[in-house]
């Protein structure tokens, strides 16, 4: 019988220099084992957090009963701050754990008897969870959407002539809702697929590298990424790949995993979307026999590496703050407070003579910045290009944060977008220079 899931295993390469990693927060798994051998063992499941600085690993709670973990089967509520993995507790019973992140205490485990479904992708401006689920009666490939409260997996629509799923190569875009994964179909191509999460409709597929793997998507500015290595002995990099072509464009190398026995830990790569990092799990890359996180920024082109003193698998990046900012969705820490995070995307751009550009803010956001509660702050403005670098960063009184016109004579052509920063306020647009 055909395997129905594609590992892409390499030997990857990486180099190592400072990067400001404050603010990142990195949670996982570790099983702590007290003997047995095989597959007889026995220990305890840890949820843990990870130092993004240090690589140390603290434990923050047990999971009671847990034993096995499904591999890709993993996604974090970036509304929520919980860490969610479908398991196997010890009398071998399939479970959907939720575990409150911040405190590690186990919030739910209900028991599923469905196959639990993988490459699961978290929305973060819906608040849904989606994934991928083999029908081997139906001999069919579903797109899925999982409760995860209950559990239930309710199936949206299945994936015509889709037959293998790569691990580790899935990625959500949170923006328009499409579900990208690579995957095999019947006649042996590998392909990019766009699924419409709204209706599971496959919006189109294209053949591409199939070794580019581990993507992920970087909302801000509208760009998947991946790792990709073209031989053994060859550097590990950073890639963009293009969404309807299929077709990728070397970003930067990682130089800092060396030899042919490094290699990257299938399904180990995360987003940070508050800094634009990108981050995986490697082995045998900073020294031998020594797991590592490697944290790239695509957009500045900034790395840097860590050592791992613990086996973390299923690592995930909490990124509840940036979607509460970025999609204007109303979040409740542990206390019931709302959160006062407000974002408008809708900010509107004006252009004088193709010279500068003029921000045209919303009536409730001009009327809110013109409070006295506000008057006297300074307000951000940063312009970033279409790699997510930072070109442009200046300060202004609120007062007159929208007044005089912000010049962009001396930029080159291409798609930007501006951020302003002002009290509470977070607003994002995008503009073209011609």
């Amino acid at each position: 019988m055909l395997n129905r899931f594609i590992v892409l295993s390499f030997a990857l390469m990486c180099m190592g220099s400072s990067l400001f990693a404050q603010g990142i927060e990195l949670y996982g798994l570790w099983y702590e084992r007290t003997g047995g051998t095989g597959s007889n063992f026995t220990g305890y499941q840890h949820f843990v957090q990870v130092n993004p600085n240090n690589g140390n690993v603290s434990l923050l709670d047990t999971i009671p009963g847990a034993k096995y973990v499904a591999v890709g089967a993993s996604t974090f509520d970036h509304k929520g701050n919980r860490f969610i993995y479908w398991g196997i507790d010890g009398a071998n019973t399939r479970r959907l754990y939720t575990i409150d992140a911040p405190t590690g205490n186990m919030l739910s485990n209900p028991a599923v008897s469905q196959r639990p479904p993988i490459e699961l992708e978290f929305d973060m401006k819906n608040g849904k969870t989606y994934g991928l689920q083999w029908d081997a009666t139906q001999n069919k490939e579903y797109f899925v959407e999982v409760n995860l409260q209950t559990g239930a997996v309710t199936r949206v629509k299945d994936l015509p002539g889709v037959q293998t799923v790569m691990i580790g190569s899935s990625t959500f875009n949170s923006n328009n809702g499409t579900f990208y994964f690579g995957g095999g179909d019947f006649s042996g191509n590998i392909r990019m697929y766009r699924v419409d999460a709204a209706t599971g409709n496959i919006l189109g597929s294209t053949t591409f590298a199939n070794n580019v793997f581990e993507w992920q998507y970087d909302v801000t500015v509208d760009k998947l990424f991946g790792l990709h290595r073209s031989a053994m002995g060859q550097p590990l990099e950073i890639v963009e790949l293009d969404t309807l072509n299929g077709q990728k464009t070397s970003v930067m190398t990682i130089p800092s995993m060396s030899g042919n026995f490094a290699g990257v830990v299938v399904g180990s790569s995360v987003y940070d979307q508050n800094t634009s990092t990108y981050i995986f799990r490697g082995v045998n890359g900073v020294s031998a026999g020594t797991d590592s996180i490697h944290f790239v920024r695509p957009g500045t082109r900034q790395q840097y590496a860590i050592s791992l003193n613990k086996n973390v698998i299923e690592i995930k990046c909490d990124n509840t703050t940036f979607a509460s900012r970025f999609y204007n969705n109303t979040q409740t820490n542990n206390g019931g407070i709302i959160n006062d995070i407000v974002l408008f995307r809708n900010m509107g751009i004006s252009y004088i003579n193709g010279t500068a550009i003029k921000l045209i803010l919303p009536r409730n956001i001009k009327q809110d910045l013109g409070n006295g509660g506000s008057r006297g702050k300074p307000g951000k403005i940063t312009l970033f290009d279409a790699h997510g670098k930072a070109v442009r960063t200046e300060s202004r009184s609120i007062e007159v944060i929208d007044a005089d016109p912000i010049s962009i004579d001396n930029l080159p052509t291409g798609i930007y977008t501006l951020r302003l920063e002002a009290d509470s306020h977070m607003l994002i647009s995008k503009f073209i220079k011609q």
